[in-house]
């Protein structure tokens, strides 16, 4: 049966703040304490215009919420709980910050109690951390003009994060799109806490999107990362921003389902066509259709230049209908080739720009401008601009 989450919302009273720390002994009263005293410092995941998820980790067993408010106040706690039960006694948490206003200022924190024993009819807690306070601002239907970022294919090489981001620390970005093989060949929880841990320098006020790549895909703890990077859902999904609609799709794997490497383990064969039929409705959305710009992300590029590796059988299931809709950009990594693909040059409708590799001479970071008329597309190669584009909006 498939599991139905839901996040429940309150607002904290002053009253009802004093009393909760009133039933707290003096051991276990809350104290600010600083960052990196958690396993994971919060990080924004997948920003919508009215939700907003945030995801961290204690170094033992505890329970945890989110409180937070606008105008500088956090007069309102979310918590997460399935089938009946607040998820506790577990060290990774995510809650869901629901119905927020759209192109608001948020300030929040996090509140984890360490639970030392968890009896039928007891639990004992230990000690109780609040994190230093964060802010973040939702995305906006209104927002008439911004920037974001897109890096790809670190494969483990987190050092790459801060190295690519340096070169646009004077650029203004709502959010980073991490575009696949993050990464590598995920076999324990090391690979992905590193990674997030190497996200804290500004993921707590700028809000990371995430899509899948195929290295994701392999090794034995593949089937857990979407606990920490989509909780709140699959994979491939929409969201909009300003005056663009985004659709992040996953393309699987690089090669046939039947090949020896995937062990009989994989069928994307089947998962590309259950994108497929969700892209039929998607596409029918308003939001989405009505969009006066409309971005496509997916790791694997559907369209490359030369012999570069691409998804065909999405282009079979979904291009058809991603040209009707009317994409005015392809967003990809996974060739290790950094590049721009001009539109109509190899079965493309819409420019296609690439990400580079995982190396610091090779390693990219795509910055792109959105305004309603324009897109500008910048990646920078090892620090050098390395391709400039205009794509006017019709």
């Amino acid at each position: 049966m498939q599991r139905r989450e839901f996040i429940k919302l309150s607002t904290l009273a002053m009253g009802a703040t004093l009393a909760f720390n009133e039933v707290l002994t003096a051991q276990d009263k809350p104290m600010e304490i600083e960052t990196g005293v958690l396993k994971i410092d919060p990080v924004l995941i997948s920003p919508e215009t009215d939700t907003m998820t945030v995801v961290w980790m204690t170094e033992s067993a505890s329970s945890g919420w989110v409180e937070y408010g606008i105008d500088g106040k956090l007069d309102q706690k979310a918590f997460s709980s399935s089938d009946g039960l607040v998820d506790a006694n577990k060290s990774l948490h995510s809650v869901i910050l629901k119905n927020l206003k759209p192109g608001t200022k948020y300030s929040y924190r996090v509140v984890t109690k360490e639970i030392q024993k968890f009896e039928p009819y007891k639990v004992t807690f230990g000690k109780t951390i609040i994190t230093k306070e964060n802010q973040f601002t939702t995305l906006s239907p209104d927002k008439k003009k911004y920037s974001f970022v897109m890096l790809n294919d670190l494969h483990g090489r987190w050092n790459l994060i801060d190295h690519n981001l340096n070169f646009v620390k004077d650029i203004n970005y709502d959010f980073v799109v991490f575009n696949g093989d993050i990464i590598q060949d995920p076999q324990s929880d090391v690979a992905v806490i590193g990674f997030l841990q190497a996200c804290s320098s500004f993921a707590g006020s700028i809000p990371i999107v995430y899509a899948r790549g195929n290295h994701e895909t392999r090794g034995g703890y593949a089937r857990n990362i979407k606990d920490y990077l989509r909780p709140e859902g699959k994979y491939y999904y929409s969201f909009t921003h300003g005056p663009a609609s985004f659709l992040v799709m996953d393309g699987g794997e690089d090669k046939a389902d039947d090949h020896w490497a995937y062990s009989g383990l994989v069928d994307f064969d089947n998962y590309r066509t259950e994108q497929m039929y969700w892209l039929t409705s998607e596409v029918k959305k308003t939001e989405v259709k009505d969009a006066k710009v409309k971005i496509f992300v997916s790791h694997i590029p559907l369209y490359a230049n030369g012999d570069a590796n691409t998804c065909k059988d999405g282009v079979v299931k979904w291009g058809t209908m991603l040209d009707d809709l009317g994409i005015d950009l392809y967003l990809a990594g996974h060739t290790h080739r950094p590049d721009y693909v001009e539109a109509n040059s190899v079965g493309n409708a819409a420019p296609v720009a690439i990400g580079g590799a995982p190396s610091m001479e090779r390693c990219t970071v795509t910055v792109v401008d959105v305004s309603e008329t324009k897109l500008n597309v910048k990646i920078i190669l090892a620090g050098a601009e390395m391709v400039s584009k205009e794509i006017k909006i019709n």
